[in-house]
């Protein structure tokens, strides 16, 4: 889908606020308030490279955070444990305008399945991050 039609797709999705617990996992070194490593290095919802943005993946829960850990250790050819140390860092937050896109109804609306957003390729994710910046 090209960008600009992407762009006009997620501005057509409802936003509802959210606010709660959530979760990271990380590497001890790192500063819990600073997504510069995702900007950098990129992740699920944000490019690699000096024109993307700083992310904070989080999760709702505690379990969701493992389950991420195990697939990075896998996706790098290495067990859990050779992550280590690691710590959990806990945030409340009040956000105002979330784009669920565990909802369905609004991953049909983008004529795209959850398969596209949670499988190995990246691509389609990123791309709806960087749109959803815009």
């Amino acid at each position: 889908m090209p960008r600009r039609s992407l762009i006009e797709a997620l501005e057509r999705l409802p936003r509802s606020p959210y606010g709660g617990r959530v979760y990271r996992h990380m590497a001890p070194s790192y500063d819990p308030m600073n997504g510069e490593g995702a900007r950098v290095h990129g992740g699920r919802w944000n490019p690699p490279g000096d024109d993307s943005f700083p992310v904070l993946y989080t999760a709702p829960d505690r379990d969701v955070v493992m389950a991420e850990v195990s697939k990075h250790a896998v996706r790098f050819g290495v067990s859990p444990e050779d992550l280590l140390p690691r710590k959990l860092v806990t945030y409340e937050v009040e956000l105002q305008r979330v784009l669920d896109l565990s909802n369905p109804s609004n991953v049909n609306a983008l004529g795209i399945t959850s398969d596209m957003l949670v499988g190995e390729d990246p691509t389609l994710p990123r791309a709806i991050g960087d749109a959803a910046t815009t």
